[in-house]
């Protein structure tokens, strides 16, 4: 951001065989000392848009960069229809697809808005003002991170409630975006700075409070949200396994399936650190991301699905399965209540059947299995 005079610069990067390299500098055309562009960043696909959040004495700007082959070319100046000076238009963004959330924190007295923008057919264009259903204190800086999901938007405002902070969902039906719930998070007290930095991937939400105290004044933590039938609840808190105070951790945040970091600015005598969490849907010590069945305790990892082809499945067989014909289970499988096994089926030693298993003929069942109640068994089996 202060790269030449403060005008500021983006770089991309590509990853070929495993190694990176450096594919594009980016820079704004009309680029002037003290824009600090490159505040904000936000990648998608062959599209990447970068904040400006002091251009033009500091009303800022977004620019919008896409890439034909491995040129990269400016497309798109955006500007708040309102813009004025110190919003700091830019400051967060979010790109997903053809719509671009942008923060403005300290728009209308450092109350903070957010901004949808829309590409028609290569023009871009304002399409909503996201403001809060509740009254803004001058320093909630609502904007001050943001993230965009489909049709889905989580706003940030840290400031909020007397610095206790507070994030924003936003849903859109159309073009009409309306704040659908506001997220804090449990436990919290004082200045806890919820919302200085979110995540959102689908169904799932991550906030950053890096003012948290709960391990240490300012130590900081990360609360993960899900949302199930509309409705958004917290599901987790993460903190630091070595949480000192002054840490900061939540000061930033990312989020990809399974995964989730976050940065501890200030670890260390101000160095710096992010601390990698991983999702264990089943407690068993085991990612997601790594569990042959996430849903299922399974620590040692044992494969007791069907075998068709030589090929054994995962640990886990979904209950009211319609296996295909001459599939062979492993030794001790598991089959889920409700399955219907077709014809020409081997089942091994041990395996244990659940209720209400349709098993048609020529089947062949291995000794010391167990068979559920109501378990049908066609002739010839």
């Amino acid at each position: 951001i202060w790269d030449s005079s403060n005008r500021g610069a983006a770089y991309v990067f590509v990853r070929s065989g495993g190694v990176w390299s450096e594919q594009a500098k980016l820079t704004a055309s009309d680029g002037l000392s003290g824009d600090i562009f490159g505040a904000s960043v936000s990648l998608d696909g062959d599209r990447v848009v970068v904040g400006a959040s002091s251009d033009d004495g500091n009303v800022g700007s977004v620019y919008v960069y896409e890439r034909s082959g491995e040129l990269w070319t400016e497309k798109a100046r955006l500007v708040a229809s309102d813009g004025a000076a110190y919003d700091h238009f830019g400051y967060s963004v979010s790109l997903d697809g053809d719509r671009v959330l942008i923060g403005a924190f300290r728009d209308n007295g450092w109350r903070g808005s957010a901004y949808m923008f829309l590409n028609t057919g290569g023009i871009w264009s304002q399409e909503a003002k996201l403001l809060p259903s509740d009254a803004q204190h001058w320093r909630d800086q609502v904007g001050v991170s943001d993230s965009l999901s489909g049709d889905t938007a989580v706003i940030g405002a840290y400031g909020d409630d007397g610095i206790l902070g507070s994030a924003y969902i936003f849903n859109r039906s159309g073009t009409s975006w309306t704040q659908s719930q506001k997220l804090t998070g449990s436990g919290q007290v004082g200045h806890s700075g919820f919302g200085g930095s979110v995540k959102l991937q689908g169904d799932t939400a991550l906030i950053g409070s890096l003012w948290d105290d709960a391990n240490g004044t300012d130590a900081g933590a990360g609360f993960v949200f899900t949302r199930s039938a509309g409705v958004w609840s917290e599901q987790d808190k993460l903190i630091a396994s070595d949480p000192v105070p002054g840490d900061l951790l939540g000061h930033a945040v990312a989020m990809d399936s399974s995964i989730s970091v976050l940065g501890a600015q200030s670890k260390d005598s101000n160095t710096g650190a992010a601390y990698i969490y991983a999702k264990d849907s089943d407690s068993d010590d085991i990612p997601d991301n790594f569990d042959n069945c996430p849903t299922v305790y399974n620590p040692g990892q044992e494969q007791t699905g069907y075998n068709v082809g030589g090929q054994f499945g995962d640990a886990c067989v979904d209950p009211e399965v319609n296996f295909p014909d001459s599939a062979d289970f492993a030794p001790d499988a598991t089959i889920g209540a409700g399955s219907t096994l077709n014809k020409d089926i081997t089942i091994s030693s041990g395996a244990d059947i659940g209720e209400n298993v349709t098993l048609n003929k020529n089947s062949s069942v291995g000794e010391n299995t167990t068979v559920g109640d109501s378990t049908v068994i066609d002739q010839g089996t």
